[in-house]
């Protein structure tokens, strides 16, 4: 696993920064594939936040955490940590060799879309780029459960289109939104 800390207007003693790397390191036990050669960790540090981002096989990791001090957002970041990592070993178990998703019944439960969109905001608070990786509805469920995020976008393995997941508000359960690229 390599991990890379960044500070962001914050000094850090030697201490501090082996207290941190102690802390990731010690996440490994969790899941064999977060101590694997191809992890990288980067952890963003500022005054009394973390934001830690492991990019693991086949998923990417991430949780921040505000606290007292830079000890008890650490502490916290990594107890929610702790859980999506169990998340994710749990779906590392249901691949196969190969690295392929094995097919489950829970992409039953999984509900049409539905226009549930809000009024948003015209300012443009955030852009990413990212390249979009083949994978089955499950798999994009997982990763934006393991990310902590609302919906994810990505492409579908059997069609090639682009799809996007989403957590419903109005009931349990996710919703897919199939992009029509010709529109």
């Amino acid at each position: 696993m390599k991990i890379e800390i960044y500070r962001d207007g914050v000094v850090l003693s030697e201490i501090e920064e082996n207290f941190i790397r102690e802390k990731i390191e010690h996440l490994a036990k969790y899941a064999d594939r977060i101590d694997d050669e191809a992890t990288i960790v980067q952890v963003k540090v500022e005054k009394n936040k973390i934001e830690i981002t492991m990019y693991v096989p086949h998923a990417v990791i991430r949780a921040e955490e505000s606290g007292e001090s830079m000890e008890v957002a650490l502490r916290n970041v990594c107890e929610k940590l702790e859980k999506q990592i169990e998340k994710y070993k749990e779906s590392e178990e249901r691949r196969t060799k190969d690295g392929d998703f094995l097919e489950s019944s829970t992409l039953e439960n999984v509900l049409t879309a539905q226009d549930e969109f809000g009024v948003m905001s015209n300012v443009v608070k955030r852009k990413k780029l990212k390249k979009l990786r083949p994978m089955t509805e499950e798999e994009a469920i997982n990763q934006m459960e393991l990310i902590g995020h609302d919906f994810f976008v990505y492409r579908n393995e059997g069609d090639g289109a682009i799809h996007v997941v989403y957590k419903r508000k109005s009931e349990d359960g996710y919703g897919t939104i199939d992009v029509d690229e010709e529109v």
